[in-house]
């Protein structure tokens, strides 16, 4: 069965412009084999053999797998989480800026009202713009 060792989690207190990690092997075959650490944060680090290259602050992603061959199977991907840290505080994302968005303005809607006439009958009609029935006319 193949095995890959870990290392512990690192926490610098400052931003080095390196960290050396610790060698991680497989066990389980006739011959050690030397898992090389691979970044998936290549923005926060890069990894360049056991020398981890320090980019930026935030989380360093370090994944390890051994390759499978004609006798083992590849292992499972294992993963370290580096907190990269600036003069001692942790690595803050900015504060969104939420911006109201803007109310937009009701011009109130002038309505009017109208009479209207057929015979001796007479109806009102209220709107923005009113119009009689048919066969009534706008009183005067």
């Amino acid at each position: 069965m193949l095995k890959v060792e870990t290392v512990a989690p690192l926490k610098p207190t400052s931003l080095p412009t390196s960290i050396l990690l610790s060698p991680v092997y497989a066990s389980g075959t006739s011959a050690v084999e030397y898992v090389m650490p691979k970044s998936i944060t290549p923005t926060i680090c890069e990894a360049g053999g056991y020398v981890l290259k320090i980019v930026n602050t935030g989380t360093c992603t370090v994944t390890y797998k051994t390759e499978g061959n004609t006798q083992y199977l590849p292992s499972e991907t294992y993963r370290q989480n580096i907190e990269i840290l600036k003069d001692s505080l942790p690595a803050v994302a900015p504060t969104p800026v939420v911006t109201p968005a803007p109310t937009p303005t009701v011009t109130p809607v002038e309505k009017r009202t109208i009479s209207c006439v057929k015979g001796k009958k007479t109806v009102t009609r209220t709107g923005t713009a009113p119009k009689c029935p048919k066969g009534f006319r706008v009183k005067r």
